[in-house]
This record gives C-alpha cells, structure tokens and sequence, in this order.
C-alpha cells in the first residue's frame, strides 16, 4: 500500500514564497514583451488600484477572471518574481500581484500605480 505525504507546512509556505527570492529578469524581449504588455494593459483596464504590502491589488468586473488567470499563468513563465492572487469576491476580482523590492518598479511599469 502507498502512503501519500502531504508536504509540511514549512514546505508549503517556502513553497509560496518562492517570488521573493526569485530573480528579478524577464524572460521576455522585444515583441513578446510589448504583445503581453499590451494584453495586460487591456485586461485590467479601468481597474481600481490599492497599494498592498509588497505590491498592488487590482479590483476588475468579475468576467474578467478567466483573460488574467491566463495571463497571470503566462506571467509565471517568464517572470517568476512576480506573485499573483486572484479572489472572486461576488461581481468582482481581486488581483493582487506582489514582487520583491527589486522588482517593485517593473510591478509599478506593467500593472500602474497605486491610487
């Protein structure tokens, strides 16, 4: 019989933590940086921003949620230092997307400022 170990706590939370240490480069260049630019631009357009600890979380219609999760997922690939946390909160989505202190002004040039 099989046992099956679910990781420890620890590992869990290092596990989501992992942005914070990653390194802070894109793996993106040229058109593919300006195409997913673009893309982001449009998916949260309109949205409300509020500053949050390490990041920024934005408020977006709920229809929404399916063209960022994609995005966000496409985001991981090629910026790992990036963290993304979607909630559906009726109506509306909250994104948050978190980077380390390196990363802040590449959050701030994709995603825009805090109101």
């Amino acid at each position: 019989m099989d046992v099956v170990l679910s990781p420890s706590r620890q590992a869990a939370e290092q596990d989501t933590e992992r942005w914070r240490t990653a390194p802070v480069a894109c793996s993106l260049t040229g058109d593919g940086l300006s195409e997913r630019t673009a893309q982001w631009h449009e998916a949260i357009s309109g949205a409300v921003r509020t500053a949050i600890p390490d990041g920024l979380r934005l408020t977006l219609p709920a229809a929404r949620t399916t063209a960022v999760a994609a995005l966000a997922a496409d985001e991981q690939q090629c910026c790992p230092f990036f963290d993304f946390r979607l909630n559906l909160d009726g109506q509306e989505l909250h994104l948050e997307v978190r980077a380390p202190a390196d990363g802040a002004g590449l959050l701030t040039d994709l995603f825009g400022p805090a109101a």
